[in-house]
């Protein structure tokens, strides 16, 4: 390994979402910063950086030492979807136990759900205070999970990144609550273009906090909706040269552009499966589990108030069994609709 790869290593992102659908509770953006150390003599520069498909065997090679060190345990899993991890009967418990040990392994250690929010998203930690269903309540974590069943997937996790070269290097996420959402939307008047400004802010973020030390970069996150062109949102935001469009189409839209003043090249592409590659898959588990964390809040608030109220996620249906049980109350507390009511 030569010097400056040593320096500047590779930085690698996923970015996944959740809540995109729901009426109630919160959007929940999550990104995941990667890191390999590793050189291949192959890559196009000649830097020293290892390339784009150096990357996603790089991820596979991840991902199937993950699977064979959880398979030891006899609970074996992936990075992957988070509607597949979110299963079965104790489904809280399989979506805690491996996005918890994922944001652990990534240096989000947090017992508590106040101290998780100041690892990820301080703002959401202070922005809640405006809905009486997430003030207050600072659960300990793990709330389904044992501590031995997370510590178990964390040590996997982490195992499996040393085995492979790779490092966790953060973790970081965007908390739209209702509020904040319906005046984003007054304003574009366009969910498409709402969701995409949130995912903005936090692709963003982390973006720029990843850079500096980083040797070239490769942003993988999963599609927003049916949209195939981001030229335009990526030129606003993100870009400091021209872009190359390497392919935009259903399956994938593939951007790369090279930093002026150091040369870095950045790739960046949505994927219509983006969660099979594990920075976009550990995103996923990541926005879904906060997103459970404050709908089970939400629920709780509300069965206290409502009597034989049943649980609800939050999407359209049965979001509106729950907001027709819940309104006298609603309207007896001088509850503002605009913040528990998503519009679209």
């Amino acid at each position: 390994m030569d010097a400056t790869a040593e320096k500047r290593p590779l930085a690698i992102l996923g970015m996944d979402e959740a809540g995109y659908g729901p009426n109630l509770g919160p959007l929940v953006i999550a990104c995941t910063t990667w890191r390999w150390d590793g050189t291949n003599d192959e890559n196009a520069g000649g830097s020293g950086v290892p390339s784009y498909d150096d990357c996603e065997k790089r991820c596979e090679r991840f991902a199937a030492a993950l699977l064979r060190h959880t398979a030891q345990t006899g609970h074996a899993f992936s990075l992957g979807d988070s509607k597949t991890v979110y299963s079965g009967k104790r489904k809280l418990a399989s979506l805690e136990r491996v996005a918890l040990a994922g944001l652990r392994a990534f240096g989000a250690a947090a017992d508590s759900l106040e101290e998780l929010l100041a690892a990820v998203d301080p703002a959401a930690a202070s922005g809640r205070s405006q809905y009486p269903w997430y003030q207050g309540a600072n659960h300990p974590l793990p709330v389904a999970a044992t501590n031995e069943e997370v510590a178990a997937a964390e040590a996997a996790i982490r195992r499996a990144l040393a085995e492979t070269g790779l490092r966790g290097a953060g973790c970081r996420a965007r908390v739209a609550f209702e509020g904040e959402f319906n005046r984003r939307l007054t304003a574009t008047g366009n969910k498409a273009d709402t969701h995409a400004g949130f995912c903005l802010e936090l692709l963003t973020a982390a973006y720029r906090q990843a850079f500096p030390s980083a040797g070239g970069m490769v942003v993988w996150s999963d599609k927003w909706g049916g949209r195939a062109h981001y030229g335009p949102f990526i030129r606003i935001s993100l870009a400091t040269s021209q872009i190359e469009c390497c392919c935009e189409g259903r399956e994938e839209s593939r951007y790369r552009w090279r930093h002026p003043e150091n040369g870095a090249v950045t790739t960046l592409s949505f994927l219509a499966k983006g969660e099979a590659r594990p920075p976009v898959g550990l995103a996923s588990l990541v926005a879904k589990y906060l997103r459970e964390l404050f709908m089970r809040q939400l629920n709780d608030y509300w069965a206290r108030r409502v009597s034989g109220l049943s649980p609800t996620a939050g999407y359209p249906g049965d979001a509106r069994r729950y907001l027709q049980a819940i309104t006298p109350q609603v309207e007896a507390d001088g509850i503002d609709l605009r913040i528990l009511w998503r519009k679209k």
